[in-house]
């Protein structure tokens, strides 16, 4: 059994590649914003911009120890770094350390690339230097947490590097599979 976290900045594609790694492959997916919203009974705006990282982070932790019990493999998308009043920050190393992934994989694409998805799909003009930005704090701290933790980091893009990221998860948490 085993979980692989899936990072990357808003619109970078790990809602995407999920979908289709279980459509491929089986493997259960799960999206930290969506398991937040059902543990605390709210619904994110679009912005998506948050002040209440600890209470989040704690409804994040419960729901993923759950999703853990069940025995099965599993893949979270889910974010390093968050945007609030203060700008991006990182989400705390005890949160990872909870959740104790057994891989990590950081989602990257060009900042143009990413702007438009933001804009057609929620409906926000974000700035390229903001996703810039943001992107090189996400996968620093991706690193970070990976070196950290002493386990696998790949660093890749959906769309080019599918395979790659498919035969990835397959070493790490289903051999079975690749």
């Amino acid at each position: 059994m085993g979980m692989v976290f899936i990072g990357g900045v808003h619109a970078v594609g790990k809602g995407t590649l999920c979908n289709c790694l279980w459509r491929e492959l089986g493997i259960q997916t799960y999206s930290s914003s969506k398991l937040i919203e059902s543990a605390r009974n709210l619904t994110f705006s679009s912005d998506k911009n948050t002040n209440v990282v600890s209470a989040n982070q704690a409804a994040l932790i419960s729901m993923v120890q759950q999703k853990k019990a069940l025995g099965q493999p599993f893949l979270l998308d889910g974010h390093f770094c968050l945007k609030g009043t203060n700008g991006v920050e990182a989400i705390p190393e005890n949160v990872f350390l909870e959740i104790a992934p057994d891989a990590v994989i950081v989602l990257v694409a060009k900042a143009e690339i990413i702007q438009q998805r933001r804009k057609e799909r929620d409906g926000v003009n974000e700035r390229l230097e903001e996703i810039t930005n943001f992107q090189k704090l996400e996968l620093s701290e991706a690193k970070l947490i990976a070196t950290k933790l002493r386990i696998p980091f790949l660093q890749a893009n959906a769309l080019e590097d599918y395979d790659n990221i498919k035969k990835f998860i397959c070493n790490v948490i289903a051999p079975s599979l690749s």
